[in-house]
């Protein structure tokens, strides 16, 4: 053998313990974290080895984790490449785009990484992929592109009832009614107990305006689960057709099955006032009214709107002057806009409607408080005390308050009492709060005081 072969194998010989050497260096460095460290041994070995799929793998990590994004992507998208049966460097670049918003280029690696797999012979998770790529597709809204991963999907797996049902939906989505009852069907042959594609396709049914067809859809629907929605939909389908009794009584079950659910009562009354039942159709409008309301009235004295919310409330007890719930939603937007009196007045009006309510008394003692009506808080407070419900373990905020109260009224030693008790519930919070409350300054300099905040 030439000395010249021997050289050379000395050569390949030296080179492949360098890469294994840079390579274990590299995944040493991974493990206490020095990604930076880990980036430059894992170039070492693509100097060495350009195509080597773990090396291009562990620095795509290294890179995701430094932050380097870009790069990061562009060393998965090669490590990848180089092995496409490979799960690792396609889940992690998935992810990635996922987290940056750059859902085209997931959708697109998807479908081509389906289209790899599927050269592969690999057909389950090339469907795994096409669905990736409808999962990404959907964030942008583009329908036609999900419809078209889940065909290339169904080529593979054909027998997936979760398939057919997903396509079904996109194709209702799409207003391609007919197709998507063929989707539909094709679901039910696989899966005949699925209530939810029965649904759907009686939700098919009735955009078509073919109600007989959508009540069986939905009967059947029903027979495997109930479901409010559907009670709805069955209901419209019957009073399409005329049947406005059968219709009510479908609204009726929906109800039964949300009592919430203000379409299903919105739409009882239009079947009610067809039958000429007026007072119970007002009744039932007026219920949806509320229904819809409520939630509003919320979201508005959430979000800052406290006369918006309040004009809300109004409309509210302009049809039930005994909602406790809108009185107590009035009261604290009035409170959140300093008209303490009228707060009051919604407070009381709240508890007139509902005398048990925790949540009344506690806010009414604090505004009340506010406004310097010491002794009217303080029996307020004793009140919510023997209401507060079992699951709010919120009894130091009542005695905190009933202490400042006291602290006010100058009673030191009842103040000092009761914070104590106060800080024995929960200690955190209520240090926090006395060391900086301006209502205890009469007692501030006392050294019993000094020492309960000093804890």
């Amino acid at each position: 053998m030439s000395s010249n072969f021997n050289e050379y194998e000395q050569g390949i010989s030296t080179a492949q313990e360098s890469y294994l050497g840079w390579l274990n260096r590299g995944l040493e460095l991974m493990e206490s974290e020095d990604y930076d460290a880990a980036i430059v041994a894992f170039d070492q070995v693509l100097k060495i080895e350009p195509n080597n799929h773990e090396a291009l793998y562990q620095r795509g990590l290294a890179l995701e984790e430094s932050g380097r994004y870009e790069e990061a992507i562009t060393s998965l998208c090669r490590a990848w490449e180089l092995k496409p049966d490979s799960d690792c460097a396609y889940d992690l670049l998935d992810t990635l785009l996922w987290e940056l918003d750059r859902y085209e280029e997931s959708a697109q690696n998807c479908e081509k990484a389906a289209a790899a797999l599927r050269l592969l012979n690999l057909d389950k998770k090339a469907v795994t992929y096409y669905r990736k790529a409808a999962d990404a597709w959907e964030q942008l809204g583009y329908d036609e592109n999900i419809l078209a991963c889940y065909d290339k999907a169904l080529e593979l797996a054909f027998n997936d009832a979760e398939l057919w049902q997903a396509r079904g939906n996109i194709l209702l989505r799409l207003r391609k009614y007919i197709e998507a009852i063929e989707s539909f069907d094709n679901s039910l042959k696989i899966k005949p107990n699925n209530y939810e594609v029965w649904y759907l396709r009686g939700n098919t049914l009735l955009d078509l305006g073919n109600y007989q067809d959508a009540i069986a859809s939905y009967d059947k629907s029903l027979e495997i689960q109930t479901y409010y929605d559907t009670w709805n939909n069955r209901g419209i389908a019957l009073e399409k057709l005329g049947f406005c009794e059968q219709a009510v009584a479908s609204y009726n079950q929906a109800i039964e099955n949300n009592p919430n659910y203000f379409v299903a009562w919105q739409n009882r009354s239009y079947a009610l006032n067809k039958l000429e039942r007026f007072e119970e159709a007002k009744a039932s409008r007026n219920t949806a009214f509320l229904l819809q309301r409520r939630p509003l009235g919320s979201q508005l004295r959430h979000s800052g709107r406290y006369e918006e919310a309040i004009e809300v409330y109004n409309q509210i007890l302009d049809i039930d002057i005994n909602d406790y719930l809108a009185w107590f939603g009035k009261a604290i937007g009035l409170e959140k806009l300093q008209r303490n009196q009228e707060a009051i007045y919604c407070y009381h009006q709240t508890i007139r409607c509902k005398p048990d309510y925790y949540d009344a008394w506690y806010n009414l003692g604090i505004v009340l408080m506010n406004i310097g009506k010491l002794e009217e808080a303080l029996l307020t407070f004793d009140q919510a005390s023997k209401l507060q419900p079992i699951f709010q373990p919120y009894e130091y905020r009542i005695l905190y308050n009933q202490a400042r109260c006291f602290a006010l009224l100058n009673q030191v030693e009842v103040a000092l009492e009761t914070l104590q008790a106060a800080i024995n519930k929960n200690r955190y919070e209520c240090l926090i709060w006395a060391k900086n409350d301006a209502g205890f300054a009469s007692i501030r300099d006392h050294d019993r005081f000094q020492a309960l905040i000093a804890k």
